[in-house]
């Protein structure tokens, strides 16, 4: 099935998927492959005469291992507590927690991944506000009971960006949840969050790394 994007003239091809269990189920249209995709994009970019923009590759329209880690993690939180999530992609946990009730808004930088996440939600009968919104400049809003980010420790600067995202998002008592494959610069993070007086507990998941993010 072909969605549109952002690159006039270009379409990404997409398979249909089924992740989870009912009640919790959620039928969902994701890239067919992301090497073949990415490819085609910058193929076709080439010969519009465009740059490959590394800000464009389509990661967003995959389920990665950290996103499923994240939605496990939803479904042990409680039902009504507002979600936010952060580079969300295709913005799987989101999806978990609108199903189940809750106020949620997911945001991401890239300029495709808001009609994506926009055609899954409606494909599954679900509410999602979706915000554009670039980590490094997180408006500061501490209404979130629960904020969660995955995979998005991918530069040097993310490590502080994310921890400020953390820190101007999260509820008095909120919870954040960040996951993390092991990127080169992981290690920062807990160092960034301390400087603004948020706490991080680090949890190793198979090969992922789960630190839930609290305020002192």
């Amino acid at each position: 099935m072909p969605a549109p994007s952002s690159t006039p003239g270009f379409h990404y091809h997409t398979r249909r998927l089924t992740w989870g269990h009912p009640p919790w189920q959620l039928d969902l249209d994701v890239l067919t492959d992301f090497e073949a995709e990415s490819a085609r994009l910058y193929a076709h970019r080439a010969r519009l005469g465009l740059p490959a923009d590394p800000d464009l590759s389509p990661m967003f329209g995959v389920i990665w291992p950290s996103a499923e880690l994240a939605a496990r993690w939803v479904l042990e939180q409680p039902p009504e507590a507002s979600v936010l999530e952060l580079g969300c992609g295709l913005g799987l946990p989101a999806l978990l927690a609108a199903r189940r009730g809750a106020r949620v808004r997911a945001t991401d930088l890239h300029p495709d991944a808001g009609p994506f996440l926009a055609a899954n939600a409606r494909r599954n009968g679900v509410v999602v506000e979706y915000a554009a919104l670039d980590m490094r400049h997180t408006p500061p809003d501490p209404v979130w009971e629960r904020v969660i980010a995955t995979d998005v420790l991918f530069a040097w600067d993310m490590p502080a960006a994310v921890a400020r995202a953390f820190a101007h998002t999260l509820a008095p008592k909120g919870i954040g949840l960040l996951v993390d494959p092991g990127r080169a610069w992981s290690d920062a993070f807990p160092e960034a969050a301390a400087a603004l007086d948020l706490t991080v507990a680090v949890d190793v998941d198979d090969e992922l790394f789960a630190l839930t993010v609290r305020r002192r």
